[in-house]
């Protein structure tokens, strides 16, 4: 259906692309739509809409303007008027693509903020806010934890667990609590 649609027009259909071609594809792209969950009943069949919206960052990436259906990730991802445009309704995605079209520099300009925004989505950023959020959890545990009662459920872990704790302490700086599980490490190891 698509493809018929599509006949004697200036368009390429690509399905399932080799992740080269869709960089080639974002790099020469100044527009990038996305539209899954467009026309579906999304409080009925969620998983029609994507759940998380990697393409439109990996488009925002190369400097592609994200215009992206108003619904779960990509909707969340995108902020309207600062780094992508979203829409509602097929109406919708024709205008925000006509403005794109009509202003170079609303194109310019978000395309730029596109760029950075992806980078809030990079490897870096991701394991600095895991490392976050494990840091801020092991901070309300350290508190509370009885540094007996500890070393004693340490001896009947597995190893591993216990070097990942001593790992994860250490790198929330909270060494002290972590070299108190050296010993039960060292001594487990021979």
């Amino acid at each position: 259906q698509v493809r018929r649609a599509a006949a004697g027009l200036p368009v390429e259909l690509r399905f399932s692309a080799p992740g080269e071609v869709l960089d080639d594809h974002f790099a020469k792209a100044s527009i990038y739509w996305h539209a899954a969950g467009v026309g579906s009943d999304l409080q009925r069949h969620p998983d029609r809409a994507e759940h998380f919206g990697i393409a439109p960052v990996e488009a925002m990436s190369a400097g592609a303007v994200p215009v992206v259906f108003d619904a779960a990730g990509p909707g969340s991802v995108v902020r309207h008027e600062i780094d992508g445009l979203k829409y509602r309704t097929l109406e919708g995605l024709v205008e925000c693509t006509e403005r794109l079209i009509a202003q170079p520099e609303l194109r310019a300009r978000l395309s730029e903020s596109a760029r950075v925004r992806s980078r809030d989505f990079d490897q870096q950023h991701f394991e600095d806010h895991v490392r976050s959020l494990v840091a801020s959890v092991l901070a309300e545990l350290v508190e509370a934890i009885d540094d007996g009662r500890l070393l004693s459920e340490c001896g009947r872990s597995p190893i591993a667990w216990v070097q990942r704790l001593g790992y994860l302490l250490d790198l929330t700086e909270h060494r002290s609590l972590a070299d108190k599980l050296a010993p039960t490490v060292a001594a487990r190891a021979k």
